[in-house]
């Protein structure tokens, strides 16, 4: 709903989640057996700072949920291109970072992740997206074909600057019941499945 892409509108041109794929997808993920693993998208009802959304996080880390995408907010109202970080810090563990980015990946700030991990996200989030603002020549040859410069990036840095990092959705992961169990306690405004195994 936030990017756009999955909304109801009505007569006046008034936009609002899609609720009856949310009814029908509920359905779907209680018809599944408790061994099932699913990968959904949610949108919180309002957008979290990242001691918020810290709080959160912490609230499901039981081992049934697991945040592997946080969507940061870099516009007002509706979000083109989906930009934000892992909270975990999974994926690649490089070798060699770049010394002027130490935040550049989580996996080398996993204590202080255990002490303040907005402080940590926030950090993270702003040394990869100044990396990408300083890498033109990388993002001409890569991503020119999505309209992405080193300026949207900037943009960005821009927005945060002002409003601050706030996320509005996340990718979650986990067994069927914990994710059940997120979207009936949290509320979010809207989810979609991704994926099941």
């Amino acid at each position: 709903y936030r990017e756009g892409k999955m909304y109801e509108e009505d007569g006046e041109g008034n936009r609002t989640a899609a609720t009856s794929n949310l009814e029908w997808q509920t359905e779907a993920l209680e018809e599944l057996p408790s061994s099932c693993q699913a990968s959904v998208y949610v949108t919180f009802p309002q957008d979290l700072d990242l001691d918020a959304f810290a709080k959160l996080y912490g609230e499901w880390r039981d081992g049934n949920v697991y945040f592997m995408y946080a969507a940061v907010a870099v516009s007002d109202g509706y979000i083109s291109d989906t930009i934000g970080f892992s909270p975990t810090g999974y994926g690649m563990v490089f070798d060699n970072t770049p010394e002027e980015y130490p935040y550049f990946q989580l996996f080398d700030h996993a204590d202080a992740m255990d002490q303040d991990p907005a402080a940590v996200w926030e950090k993270h989030f702003r040394d990869n997206v100044t990396y990408l603002s300083n890498r033109g020549a990388f993002l001409e040859a890569m991503a020119s074909v999505n309209g992405i410069c080193p300026e949207y990036y900037r943009d960005i840095l821009s927005f945060i600057d002002e409003n601050g990092i706030n996320i509005y959705g996340a990718l979650l992961s986990g067994d069927v019941d914990g994710i059940l169990s997120f979207i009936e306690k949290e509320s979010p405004v809207d989810f979609y499945v991704s994926d099941v195994r």
